[in-house]
């Protein structure tokens, strides 16, 4: 056969060809494609206004009064839907051919509690079902009353809580108590990550400046409560949730001014700016949520001013079988010390005095947070949740000391002009940290309630240094930023923990759980002037404490419920409370006993 002939049949074949391979393009193109389905929550309800997204922009749907949805187009079938509902975790699903021979039913998981208003989590105590004394302030209370300073401010109005601020106003150095406990025997969470310093147990919110716009709902639980990670929990624990993937599309921007009046004359001039941005969900599977803020205050106390900037970047992703969020946030925050108390006679001449008039006398302190959180649903009702975080602090605080001895503050007598005499100095006492932890905890639901266990850690490192940054009575040699004092402290916490909660009947229900925890303290101090007299302050403790937590909830209805408890809670002691460091006169107790409460409620 010759070529020609060969390409003249080809051609041939071809005519006949083409037209059959265009019917069935047209053909299919014609057909399309449906998908069907229908959302319900956990009971089986139907879940009416479902949004529907799919992974191409102009095809969507959003679920009917039976929670059914339908999706059809004569274009490309999408590849993943995402059903998402307010107050319910969106779920992403892969959608494969056999997807359109079949009714899809698709079951969403509350994330919030209807009626209460809160995050749903397994150390959150539910209303009727936990045998706890607790009180939620939710998003919307958050959103009428908040509108500036630190995060206990919100909490002020709840049962058994006491809140005051240094500076007499909304911002600066706060302090908070519940059942007369103060903030060293209270654990707050952030996103289940413990907020409280591992060295003196104190939570400073003012180094979270304007946190609480980022704020979904917080839940107080008064005594030693049902909260797994942290440390010497007596007095009660605030639980902090932030928003996260989902978030609605959303730009705002706020700016706000006000002053307090004092004998008719207004001060304390307090001002803050913010802007806000959420993206909503992006390709039914991205939400990025921002937010910066400006905020400073005059403070009400004379020489109780505060000036800082705050920022939130939250991004997270939806899988099928998982979601993971980043948070990072922090904000670098300045305040003139206000923290000494007058006396009754000075308060009736003028309420507002500060005795700390030293221009400088304040704090400079920046403590950015990284949080990594995920949660995989490893099977059936089997959920992990995994978190890694860590917590970078960095800064300072100015004094001034009048008449002290310069040995105490390493300056040698030979650069003194005249050694007998005092010496009036200026200092900063600096602080390096670093925190890295991880908290891990399996939830698996039960016929009858259910069970959740895990593990959670963290490695703590810190370095603190006194240095004198100016000095009266000295002569020539003298160099500012000369140490007089320095020491390095490190922590490793681990803990292991389960909890059951068990449904008796559909009125009485128990709850309990078991921690164990382990926490090493290793101390290293420098040699330096007055201090090289105790060149051995090294030591290293060990202290381990089994806490147990047992109760039991009867509920008459849906509002009104009876509960008893017992627990078990251990503190370990402050660093101070074993060594003084930064001053000289000090030697290690090492002596020093944890704490340790026995916790009966009946509520």
């Amino acid at each position: 056969m010759h070529f020609s002939q060969l390409v003249r049949n080809r051609i041939s074949f071809l005519n006949v060809l083409a037209p059959c391979l265009a019917w069935t393009l047209v053909s299919g193109a014609a057909f399309g494609w449906e998908i069907r389905g229908r959302v319900i929550d956990k009971n089986g309800a139907p879940l009416r206004a479902a949004s529907i997204v799919t992974d191409i922009a102009s095809v969507g749907a959003v679920a009917d009064d039976s929670g059914g949805f339908v999706l059809s187009d004569d274009g490309p079938r999408p590849l993943r839907l995402t059903i998402s509902h307010v107050g319910f975790k969106p779920v992403l699903i892969n959608i494969s051919a056999a997807a359109e021979q079949q009714a899809l039913a698709i079951t969403l998981t509350a994330v919030i509690i209807h009626g209460q208003g809160i995050t749903v989590y397994a150390n959150r105590a539910r209303t009727a079902q936990t045998p706890v004394a607790f009180s939620d302030v939710t998003a919307d209370k958050i959103e009428r009353d908040y509108t500036v300073g630190d995060l206990p401010v919100i909490l002020e109005t709840e049962p058994n809580v006491y809140v005051y601020t240094d500076a007499g106003s909304l911002l600066g150095y706060n302090h908070i108590s519940i059942r007369g406990f103060d903030e060293k025997r209270i654990s707050t969470y952030i996103n289940g990550i413990p907020l409280n310093d591992p060295e003196d147990h104190v939570t400073y919110f003012v180094d979270l400046p304007d946190f609480a716009s980022n704020v979904r709902d917080v839940q107080i639980q008064r005594g030693i409560g049902s909260s797994l990670y942290a440390d010497g929990t007596f007095g009660g624990s605030i639980n902090v949730v932030s928003y996260a993937l989902d978030q609605p599309r959303k730009f705002s921007f706020s700016s706000g001014i006000g002053a307090y009046n004092h004998q008719g004359d207004l001060i304390g001039e307090t001002s803050k700016q913010s802007i806000a941005f959420s993206s909503g969900l992006i390709d039914g599977r991205y939400n990025i949520h921002t937010r910066f803020s400006r905020q400073s205050s005059g403070g009400y106390v004379e020489n109780s001013w505060s000036n800082g900037w705050s920022y939130f970047i939250s991004a997270s992703r939806l899988d099928p079988r998982s979601s993971t969020t980043f948070n990072t946030y922090g904000g670098p925050i300045r305040t003139h010390a206000a923290w000494d108390g007058i006396d009754l006679a000075t308060y009736q001449v003028n309420r507002r005095a500060n005795f700390l008039t030293y221009v400088n006398e304040g704090d400079n302190f920046n403590q950015p947070h990284y949080e990594l959180h995920n949660t995989y649903q490893l099977g059936g009702s089997s959920i992990l949740n995994t978190t890694l975080y860590y917590i970078r602090g960095k800064g300072y605080f100015d004094q001034l000391k009048k008449r002290r001895s310069a040995f105490a503050f390493n300056i040698d007598s030979s650069l003194l002009a005249d050694s007998n005499l005092p010496v009036d100095i200026t200092i900063q006492r600096w602080v390096e940290k670093n925190q890295v932890g991880l908290n891990s905890r399996v939830e698996i639901e039960h016929s009858r309630g259910a069970h959740s266990f895990g593990l959670a850690g963290y490695f703590f490192e810190s370095e603190h240094w006194g240095q004198v940054n100016s000095a009266t009575n000295v002569i020539s040699g003298f160099t500012p930023g000369r140490r007089y004092y320095e020491y390095f402290a490190e922590k490793r916490s681990f803990s292991m923990f389960a909890d059951e909660r068990y449904y008796f009947t559909n009125k009485l229900n128990g709850q309990a759980s078991l921690q164990l925890r382990h926490m090493r303290y290793k101390f290293d101090q420098t040699p330096l002037g007055a201090f090289a007299a105790n060149p051995n302050n090294d030591y290293a403790l060990n202290w381990t404490f089994l806490s147990p937590r047992v109760g039991l909830n009867y509920a008459f209805n849906s509002k009104n419920s009876v509960f008893g408890s017992f627990s078990i809670s251990s503190r370990t002691p402050r660093d101070q409370d074993i060594y003084k460091a930064n001053d000289p006169s000090e030697t290690p107790d090492l002596s020093v006993k944890s704490e340790r409460l026995y916790d009966y409620e009946l509520g």
